[in-house]
């Protein structure tokens, strides 16, 4: 069964249906990519009610963009993802590139079903 949840803009915020309404996600993947954006998007600690929730990938701000900026980065994103649970630590799946001298992307691939993934997509800059 489908459970819904407040529907969140890119920036966070609730969104609004058409009849002014506080939206609801209105499939499983948008739920899921929801939940990954707000986990990955939270600094560790910010959340009060759960502490642990949150990637701190602020903590990549001032590194070099190199290869074990990446793996720091690639864990970073696995922990927020799998500690608890919500995602299973074996089936997620996380590359990355640089995309400049101060950019490293990352493509996150969050299972749903036996076969199908979510897709996200996270660009860190690495500069203040």
């Amino acid at each position: 069964m489908h459970r819904t949840d407040f529907y969140l803009t890119d920036d966070g915020d609730l969104a609004v249906s058409n009849q002014g309404d506080v939206a609801l996600t209105q499939t499983p993947q948008e739920q899921i990519k929801q939940q990954c954006n707000m986990r990955l998007a939270t600094q560790r600690n910010d959340f009060v009610p759960y502490p642990e929730i949150g990637a701190s990938l602020q903590r990549l701000v001032g590194l070099p963009n190199t290869k074990n900026t990446a793996v720091l980065g690639r864990k970073l994103i696995e922990r927020a993802l799998c500690f608890d649970g919500f995602v299973p630590k074996g089936r997620l799946k996380i590359d990355s590139y640089p995309t400049n001298i101060d950019t490293i992307v990352f493509e996150v691939a969050v299972p749903w079903g036996i076969r199908e993934y979510v897709n996200i997509q996270l660009e860190q800059i690495l500069t203040l």
